[in-house]
């Protein structure tokens, strides 16, 4: 019997030193690990964008609106930053959130409101800049007039 146990303990132990020495690298070097790949368009001439505001039936109690913006370009993006300015609010409406759009997809930016001016001196949707964050790791400030999904 005793002759076989010590059998079983060497090829056991012959086995976990193959199994550790197959884990162990191989005589060359890992090659150097490359930068991923730029997220974001080249360029602001890369951007294309469909901008619309619109109110949740939440948002009258939350005091907000969305800004619903939609990547209509080949290229994932960040909107770094957005505003909505009309002449017939007291002040722009600001979104400091950074925000990844996939291409092709719509993501809605809630904003709190500002007050109105009385009477308003216009009933058109107001104009977006969105703060666009490109491939380089520069912004690029795009300008939209939006439209009102709800009317």
């Amino acid at each position: 019997m005793r002759g076989r146990a010590g059998f079983l303990r060497v090829s056991a132990l012959a086995l976990l030193v193959a199994l550790l020495t197959s884990c162990a690298p191989s005589g060359g070097a890992d090659p150097p690990e490359s930068p991923p790949p730029p997220v974001g368009p080249a360029s602001s001439d890369e951007v294309d964008l469909v901008v619309e505001v619109y109110r949740t039936r939440f948002d009258p109690e939350r005091g907000t609106m969305q800004i619903a913006v939609h990547n209509a370009g080949a290229t994932p993006l960040t909107v770094v930053r957005a505003s909505l300015d009309s002449p017939a609010l007291e002040r722009p409406l600001r979104r400091d959130d950074e925000t990844a759009i996939p291409a092709g997809a719509k993501r809605d930016l809630p904003v709190i409101l500002a007050g109105a001016r009385c009477p308003a001196p216009t009933t058109t949707a107001p104009d977006a800049r969105l703060d666009i964050l490109l491939a380089d790791g520069s912004t690029a400030v795009v300008e939209l007039s939006t439209v009102d999904r709800l009317g």
